[in-house]
């Protein structure tokens, strides 16, 4: 599959001469917009944000009477977790929202080319079927095709990491309500006079 480094920088070169021809009016300029828009997109992996996330540790006390301190660095953590989840996702929806704008104006060139190709050549529009009809339009403009390939491709896979930070995120959300169920607890407890410990775990 054709990177967008090479519709950038190529375009020109690799598209036959009869492929460069206006297939709908305003054809060429689309693409060239297209493939701009593309080719300024900094593609984040976030293989390393998907790491981080994987890495985020934490543990509710069973007995938070006995370390009431604990209770606050737990929660400032979590909140911090939160944060940084939050600040992971707002760059991974940032993208997206930019891949699936290209995407759609390019399905919009694809469409047109369609459209004007087979009310042009009648070879193509005399073909038994539309599957072979398709098949012979995606041939002769296959590099709008590749595109929309590497597009789709691109967002199907950020879905997939966006979806396992939401799992996460969910998890973080869960812990801090408890967290705050626990300092609830925990101070009814203290005002009924029942032992709490104000400061912190000891290390065994």
């Amino acid at each position: 599959m054709l990177t967008k480094l090479h519709y950038q920088e190529n375009y020109n070169e690799d598209v036959r001469e009869e492929e460069k021809d206006e297939l709908y009016p305003g054809f060429i300029v689309d693409m060239a917009s297209v493939t701009l828009q593309y080719s300024k997109i900094e593609i984040n992996n976030f293989k390393s944000e998907i790491e981080e996330i994987k890495e985020i540790k934490y543990a509710l006390d069973s007995f938070p009477e006995e370390a009431f301190a604990d209770i606050a660095i737990l929660y400032a953590k979590v909140q911090s977790y939160m944060s940084r989840v939050t600040s992971i996702l707002t760059n991974m929806y940032q993208q997206r929202v930019e891949l699936k704008h290209i995407l759609s104006d390019l399905n919009k060139i694809y469409k047109r080319c369609k459209t004007r190709i087979l009310s042009t050549d009648k070879t193509i529009s005399k073909l038994r079927n539309q599957s072979l009809q398709e098949a012979t339009v995606n041939e002769r403009i296959y590099y709008v095709v590749n595109l929309i390939d590497e597009l789709n491709s691109n967002i199907e896979d950020l879905e997939e990491k966006i979806t396992i930070v939401l799992l996460r995120d969910k998890d973080l959300e869960r812990a801090n309500v408890n967290i705050a169920r626990q300092q609830r607890l925990v101070e009814s407890l203290a005002s009924l006079n029942y032992p709490v410990v104000s400061g912190h775990r000891k290390a065994k």
